[in-house]
């Protein structure tokens, strides 16, 4: 059998699809628990839930620009550098969080449960060199039995 070995003319355009592939999009990291609904009992420790989802756009200096409305996200704010906190306006610990940056500038962002209030999400956003970075975005949470 004859031995497969890389050559320099096939690893260099290798290398540049990989670069080109990180430098030229937006990347939205998911986490989350198992699909699940909104809560609807606060004070229980074992929730009541219904199905829902909830999204908000939010600014890169915190502000809420929009959001699916009727309650459902109390609203956002800027923490410090690239970091961001969302409020909605039930119980998400048993849900899936998605984010994506805004704006044609490229970045990243991840996206995970408050580690304080239930009702919440902790956001992060990045600049294309994966330095910290104020960024816009929008946020999503999903919960389906």
């Amino acid at each position: 059998m004859k031995e497969f070995r890389l050559t320099r003319p096939l690893v260099i355009p290798i290398v540049a699809f990989v670069v080109l592939l990180a430098l030229a999009g937006t990347y939205a990291l998911v986490v989350g628990g198992p699909r699940r609904a909104f809560a609807t009992a606060e004070t229980s420790d074992e929730p009541v839930f219904h199905t829902g989802e909830a999204w908000a756009v939010v600014s890169a200096t915190g502000a809420l620009v929009r959001s699916s409305g009727g309650g459902s996200v109390l609203g956002c704010r800027r923490n410090a550098l690239g970091q961001y906190q969302c409020i909605f306006g039930q119980n998400i610990n048993r849900c899936v969080y998605q984010a994506t940056v805004r704006g044609s500038i490229p970045g990243m962002i991840a996206v995970s449960e408050h580690p304080v209030d239930r009702r919440g999400t902790s956001v992060r956003t990045f600049g294309p060199t994966g330095a910290a970075s104020d960024r816009g975005f929008m946020v999503s949470v999903n919960c389906v039995f």
